[in-house]
């Protein structure tokens, strides 16, 4: 089955992460890469040097919408960042689809990740951690359905798009509270006086 590693070449994410540190020994997985980067020549040499030629695919350019339906038939994704996202759009996006994340622990992936329960954190540039998280994964598949489905529950009570207007406004609300309501503004009624010609 695929294992939903679907990942953007462009730094600062390690597309080389997942399968650098330790070998596949899951039967029959597969690594795909999606979109066109000046990292494709140097990812294609460690996919040969590391024997995984068979198992990396290289996609190419996709559009959105073959971008997410390859995503929506993940069963796990990885989001191997290394700088501080302030928030995780892939990551929630995932969630929202019920998929398990392995991600690095850097940013707001640690307050948007219930560790162990919808996915996996590991440290930063940690390879081989990494590996050993997707391998786990990609080993029980039950497991990653099960933090898939608490993590779009997840998903759904804190980071839909309903639950970010209703934050917005309650924080729009503190900030309002502290100054004093003004008074509507009623200009007096002066009357038109009708000339008679």
């Amino acid at each position: 089955p695929p294992d939903g590693s679907v990942h953007a070449r462009a730094p600062p994410r390690r597309v080389d992460a997942p399968h650098a540190g330790v070998r596949w020994r899951v039967s029959g997985d597969r690594f795909r890469v999606a979109g066109q980067g000046t990292q494709q020549a140097e990812l294609q040499a460690l996919s040969a040097q590391l024997g995984l030629t068979d198992n990396v695919f290289w996609l190419g350019h996709l559009s959105r919408a073959e971008l997410e339906q390859k995503f929506e038939a993940a069963w796990v994704q990885v989001v191997p960042s290394l700088w501080e996202e302030p928030f995780g759009n892939v990551t929630t996006e995932a969630m929202m689809r019920g998929t398990a994340v392995v991600a690095s622990a850097v940013g707001a992936q640690p307050e948007i990740i219930g560790e162990g329960e919808t996915g996996v954190l590991v440290p930063p540039g940690d390879k081989s951690a990494l590996a050993i998280a997707l391998q786990r994964l990609l080993l029980n598949r039950d497991l990653a359905e099960k933090m898939g489905q608490a993590g779009r529950q997840r998903a759904l009570t804190h980071f839909s798009e309903d639950r970010r207007t209703d934050r917005f406004l309650e924080l729009y609300e503190q900030i309002r509270q502290p100054y004093p309501q003004s008074t509507p503004f009623n200009p007096p009624l002066i009357p038109l006086n009708e000339t008679s010609s």
